[in-house]
């Protein structure tokens, strides 16, 4: 492969082979196979130089995972038409996390295929919201939800998984309580997954067609133009459960001004939660967007995330009612002011990485500082990297073959998978250099 007249700069480069399968829609007629995407892994970086240079490019395919089988109900028939929901367990802002990350559907014949699946972490549940009407007549009854494993399980590239599922018909029951922490008259949703309920006269509610598991109830309100949350976890079993509790607790409004960078400098500020029960949503910013307010944040505790501000500014302090909050995080329980003042005069990091033997390798550079965001930078294949626009200050120096599964969030997970990290100075305009070794993070995942 030769990519000709390319201009001087930074670029990266990808790459998908196919490779083929027979999709559940031509199951029966083998003759007709399709193509299916097979991922690359992911290539570093390149820089090229001056006209005429032609760096020499290797890219490295990694083959997909998959995995199929039937979903079935307690007779051994299929269940059509089933959704199989797909479990990731990825590095969301340096914490584990399982998010849902793709769905398919089972055929006329209960079959079902996953493909392109990179090496990670995954689970598999398998639901149906069609009602299974019993033999002989009687209320529709609901199925219950199946997964696999029990936790995340570890699947690397190019593996085959079959995983079939027994979906079991029970009886929906009720979810019945009542609410505190709202005025009367005041309105209110009630949900529970994709099921809702509105709070009826006097305060109560009603969630009904629920199968026995473990969930977490929420509750939205509007009182006076400010939202008000509540959120409980409940155990349902295979009888109504009444009595339940939701109280409401006022969303609390937080402040943040932002000074000394240009009115035309605009700033970008996130509250990202340490054990998040809501999302505490899109800031309401002024016209210069140099003050804004949240006006509805669930308590708990956050941690105030500034990405990197435009040259030649970075965020010099984060101030928390006169407390340093740049490296911590606040517990939010009543309203706050937070103040974020921002300098001039940034610096860089120069360096080399190498393996456990001393070779030159690429890597991902990660720099920690705090609480804060990581600064991050890639090494190329001679292990030389470069980093610019540095805020000055103390910093940990890492690398990684792949920091997005770096949990820099979490002291116990670095201490245990990171290594020891390299202390960095950086100093206004000036360069700093250091020396790193790789870790290996994809087995972690």
């Amino acid at each position: 492969m030769v990519a000709e007249s390319l201009r001087s700069g930074d670029g990266s480069v990808s790459r998908r082979s196919h490779r083929y399968h027979r999709p559940l829609d031509d199951i029966r007629n083998p003759l007709r196979p399709r193509p299916f995407h097979c991922p690359a892994c992911r290539i570093s970086g390149f820089h090229l130089a001056a006209a005429g240079t032609r760096p020499d490019i290797r890219l490295q395919l990694t083959p997909e995972s998959s995995i199929d089988g039937k979903v079935l109900d307690e007779a051994g028939d299929p269940v059509i038409g089933a959704e199989i929901q797909i479990y990731s367990s990825v590095a969301r802002a340096g914490r584990r996390a399982v998010v849902a990350s793709g769905t398919t559907n089972t055929n006329g014949a209960g079959e079902y295929r996953i493909g392109d699946l990179s090496a990670g972490r995954y689970r598999f549940c398998a639901h149906s919201s069609k009602p299974a009407w019993p033999v002989g007549g009687g209320d529709p009854l609901l199925y219950t939800e199946s997964c696999y494993p029990a936790q995340p399980l570890p699947v690397a590239s190019g593996v085959e998984l079959r995983q079939n599922f027994t979906l079991l018909a029970v009886k929906g029951v009720h979810i019945r309580g009542t609410v505190s922490g709202l005025p009367d008259g005041a309105r209110a949703v009630i949900r529970l997954g994709l099921t809702s309920s509105r709070i009826a006269t006097g305060g109560s509610f009603d969630l009904a067609g629920v199968v026995p598991g473990g969930y977490t109830i929420e509750g939205l309100a509007d009182v006076d133009g400010r939202s008000v949350l509540a959120v409980t976890r409940v155990e349902v079993g295979g009888s109504d459960l009444d009595h339940v509790v939701l109280a409401f607790v006022p969303g609390v409004i937080v402040t943040v001004n932002v000074g000394g960078v240009p009115e035309d400098a605009s700033v970008a500020v996130s509250l990202v939660p340490s054990d998040p029960a809501w999302d505490p949503g899109k800031p309401d910013w002024d016209t210069n967007r140099q003050a804004f307010v949240f006006p509805s944040v669930a308590p708990g505790r956050y941690r105030v995330a500034v990405p990197p501000l435009r040259h030649p500014y970075y965020v010099k302090s984060i101030l928390w009612d006169g407390q340093d909050a740049s490296d911590s995080e606040l517990t939010i329980t009543s309203p706050v002011t937070i103040d974020i003042a921002a300098g001039e005069g940034l610096g860089a990091l120069e360096g080399a990485v190498a393996d456990d033997a001393g070779k030159p390798v690429a890597a991902e550079v990660m720099l920690l500082r705090g609480n804060q965001s990581p600064w991050r930078g890639t090494a190329q294949p001679d292990g030389r990297f470069s980093m610019e626009n540095l805020p000055p200050g103390e910093y940990q120096a890492y690398a990684f073959d792949d920091a997005r599964n770096a949990e820099y969030a979490e002291p116990g997970w670095m201490e245990s998978h990171a290594g020891t990290p390299v202390s960095v100075t950086i100093r206004a305009g000036a360069s700093a250099d250091v020396r790193l070794i790789r870790r290996l993070l994809k087995i972690q995942r």
